[in-house]
């Protein structure tokens, strides 16, 4: 710390209250009163001033005589001789006077100098006191400074993790908030996609409707095909019975050929009516087993159709079931139900 500079007129007015309040004028003692200040320039300027004040008295006893002198020579106005002895011993007087105060000021002076180093002692130790003191402080301060600093460390790691908190923070409101805008986009788009489904079910409550129309046309054209399909069974069912007797026919004919060949040489005439009559009867044959080739063709085609008329009726039952709500189609001409 600086030490603090005081004025000249301050020094000298702490050393004039000192005198105001008869108390020994030395450095230390100016320095107590003002609470600071160089010992060694306050005694400068202190000597300084009182030199001066000194100096004002000289001359003014050269300007004026002394009383006593001014006393003896109004007395001895009449006698020069005994007006120069009475000078002579009154000055003897007064010089021996000052000798007397000259060594009693000395012995002050000396008694001053040395109150001033008993001062300048109790001075020097108590700024050894505060120097130690103030030193203890700085020490305190210094320590008090390392904890400040390593307070302010902590609070940095701190501050510098709440930022990158903060930071992260941010990033993640910034993260949530796309999302919220992409969440945003994606139910405007569900609400499209919501009012497509929702043309779509009218559409297939409409696709509903024709599949049901096409399932009962599908079941009336199945019914139609087992009724075609039970008379060409009929059909078939004739045509072997057709078969069976002609095939008895032709036994018939074979033992008929056969007793002819026999009788061959006994009617050769008959045998020529006889032959026409088995050409004949092997045409009707090849007719009925054409006829029987032909029905059975349509009777794989007939049940052909059943199979694909079924795998249809089928079809549209499984597509109708997926488009109504209850997963069940009504089906009032299901194949099988005649």
């Amino acid at each position: 710390m600086k030490p603090a500079t005081y004025t000249n007129e301050q020094i000298i007015e702490a050393g004039m209250q000192l005198l105001t309040d008869k108390k020994r004028v030395t450095p230390f003692a100016i320095r107590n009163i003002l609470g600071g200040g160089n010992p060694a320039r306050i005694k400068t300027i202190w000597e300084e001033s009182q030199k001066t004040a000194l100096e004002g008295q000289v001359v003014s006893h050269w300007v004026e005589l002394p009383t006593e002198f001014a006393d003896a020579l109004e007395a001895t106005k009449g006698s020069l001789d005994e007006l120069a002895k009475r000078m002579y011993g009154r000055a003897q007087e007064i010089a021996e006077s000052r000798v007397r105060e000259t060594i009693a000021a000395a012995r002050k002076a000396k008694e001053t100098a040395e109150v001033e180093v008993a001062e300048a002692m109790d001075t020097v130790e108590q700024l050894d006191s505060e120097n130690a003191r103030l030193q203890e402080a700085v020490e305190q301060l210094q320590a008090e400074l390392k904890r400040v600093n390593a307070d302010n460390s902590r609070l940095q790691e701190r501050l510098t993790t709440k930022t990158d908190k903060a930071e992260k923070t941010t990033l993640e409101a910034k993260d949530e908030k796309a999302r919220n805008r992409e969440l945003e986009k994606q139910l405007t788009v569900n609400e499209t996609q919501t009012r497509i489904l929702e043309g779509q079910g009218r559409e297939q409550q409409i696709t509903i409707s024709t599949l049901q129309g096409k399932l009962e046309a599908a079941s009336q054209a199945h019914q139609q095909l087992e009724l075609e399909n039970n008379t060409l069974k009929a059909d078939l069912k004739n045509a072997e019975s057709t078969q069976q007797a002609l095939n008895g026919q032709l036994i018939a004919a074979q033992q008929q050929q056969d007793s002819l060949r026999t009788a061959r040489d006994q009617a050769r005439a008959g045998q020529q009516e006889v032959q026409q009559q088995l050409a004949i009867l092997q045409t009707r044959l090849e007719d009925a087993a054409s006829r029987e080739g032909e029905l059975k063709q349509r009777l794989e085609q007939s049940q052909q159709a059943e199979e694909q008329a079924k795998a249809t009726a089928a079809e549209l039952k499984g597509r109708l079931a997926a488009l109504t709500p209850d997963g069940t189609a009504e089906n009032k001409h299901a194949p099988g139900a005649a």
